[in-house]
């Protein structure tokens, strides 16, 4: 069922009963849909005329395991590959290259995308206007798109000050004095497409 017919179906429910238990309406649906209906019914509950407190109703709700799994679920980071919501990787890079004027070099905006969703490319380093060209392609605002990417690089190698953490070589270590962002002890991109000047100057700092 949509999100809509569960969000009614809860409302309806409590206007009812005086009351309802959202966890049967939110098992009903998941990912995104299950974070929005949640939202949506707590902005319902703020509306609804405060009635007398029962301690020891309140009590018994804190102590729910249920309710504490809920919680946790709801505050758990959504991963990039969660909010493109099974769109392929190549769709997503192919919306990002036109939104950033990239549409001769899609082969590599994937492979920088790619970097950004598995979490080997330090999000400080991204510019603003990818994350907007992101969170245009993706459906997403743009603080949920780079908190997805800040996980992703926190878990990874590059997240703990490994070798994969994202740098720039200094003038006079092989590369001239160009900049270049470094993964792993290779070149950016380089499994994929290999470098590509004019997206690493749209895609990082």
């Amino acid at each position: 069922m949509s999100v809509d017919e569960q969000y009614s179906a809860f409302v309806a429910t409590h206007r009812a009963e005086g009351d309802a238990d959202p966890r049967p309406f939110l098992a009903k649906v998941g990912g995104l849909d299950r974070a929005e209906l949640a939202a949506r019914i707590d902005r319902f509950l703020e509306t609804v005329p405060v009635r007398t407190f029962d301690s020891e109703a309140f009590a018994r709700f804190r102590a729910d395991p249920a309710r504490q799994q809920l919680v946790d679920d709801a505050l758990s980071t959504v991963t990039l590959k969660e909010l493109r919501a099974g769109t392929s990787k190549r769709t997503v890079a192919n919306a990002l290259a036109a939104r950033l004027g990239l549409g001769d070099h899609q082969d590599a905006v994937r492979a920088r995308y790619h970097d950004i969703e598995t979490g080997t490319v330090d999000p400080a380093r991204v510019k603003q206007s990818v994350w907007e060209a992101l969170s245009e392609s993706l459906g997403a605002t743009v603080d949920r798109v780079r908190s997805a990417a800040d996980a992703a690089f926190a878990g990874s190698a590059g997240g703990r000050g490994g070798v994969a953490a994202f740098a720039r070589m200094e003038p006079g270590t092989g590369f001239g004095s160009q900049a270049v962002p470094v993964v792993g002890g290779a070149l950016a991109g380089a499994s994929d497409g290999g470098r590509d000047a004019v997206v690493d100057a749209a895609f990082f700092e």
